[in-house]
């Protein structure tokens, strides 16, 4: 079965290097989003100021529609809540990962080992296909439950269910994406010009290679006032560490060989 792609358009395309570090596959650009822990969602307020702010989102694929939804959430007074509340603003939202840094033998042979994804959409609010405040709610509970299981899987069924009054002061953003595409890089000593790989005496001074770099969880902080300990810590807690480090890892490439 053919890999499920975005369409490369004027508004994805990726340009330099595509051929060797682009893509528009859906479901690595989604799961290189998951990994991610933090995203940078930028729109134009309503002056037509530029803003970017780093948020939590999380991605559904609904592959029945072959439609992408990103929902990003904040407090229903908050000003990227009130300017993107209607239908059809652009939006924005890139998600990366910092792998390394590449040490190479000139200052322009040194980069960057990064995954990253950007998507482009405009808001697509729940109120404009439903017929109800209850099925409002439903689909901003929908959206909030997949948020908190995004960080825990797990984690929204075990904490008490939102008040209509925490509903209500929390605003929550759907944007239905319309193009996405992934780069990618994982250092190559071809940057080094050639003339330079042959300088034996010169490779022999200069430190090279890659150093790596990770985002890792941490062991537990319980607060003062935790009464969960020992065997009765739910698994998806227990576990995050693990599971966390396995996640970040979505998309990354094999290490390249050095010469």
């Amino acid at each position: 079965m053919a890999e499920a792609k975005f369409d490369r358009t004027a508004e994805n395309k990726i340009g330099r290097n595509e051929a060797k570090n682009g893509s528009y596959d859906k479901q690595l650009a989604i799961d290189i989003f998951k990994a991610a822990p933090v995203v940078h969602v930028a729109f134009n307020t309503d002056d037509g100021s530029p803003q970017c702010m780093p948020m939590m989102g999380t991605i559904e694929w609904v592959k029945e529609e072959d439609e992408v939804y990103i929902y990003l959430h904040g407090s229903a007074a908050s000003r990227f809540i009130k300017t993107n509340q209607e239908e059809g603003a652009s939006l924005c939202i890139t998600a990366s990962i910092f792998d390394g840094y590449i040490f190479g033998l000139t200052p322009f042979s040194h980069s960057a080992k990064f995954r990253s994804v950007v998507f482009h959409g405009t808001t697509f609010p729940f109120d404009s296909d439903l017929a109800s405040s209850d099925e409002l709610d439903k689909e901003k509970l929908h959206a909030m439950s997949l948020l908190i299981n995004s960080i825990a899987e797990g984690r929204w069924e075990q904490t008490r269910p939102p008040s209509k009054a925490e509903l209500n002061a929390t605003g929550v953003i759907r944007i239905r994406v319309s193009s996405g595409s992934v780069k990618r890089y994982n250092g190559d000593v071809g940057t080094n010009i050639a003339d330079d790989l042959a300088n034996s005496e010169l490779k022999s001074k200069i430190w090279t290679g890659v150093i790596p770099i990770r985002t890792v969880a941490l062991p537990l902080e319980p607060w003062g006032i935790n009464e969960v300990h020992g065997d009765a810590i739910p698994s998806n807690i227990a576990n995050f560490t693990d599971d966390f480090a396995k996640r970040s890892l979505a998309g990354i490439q094999e290490e390249k060989k050095t010469i």
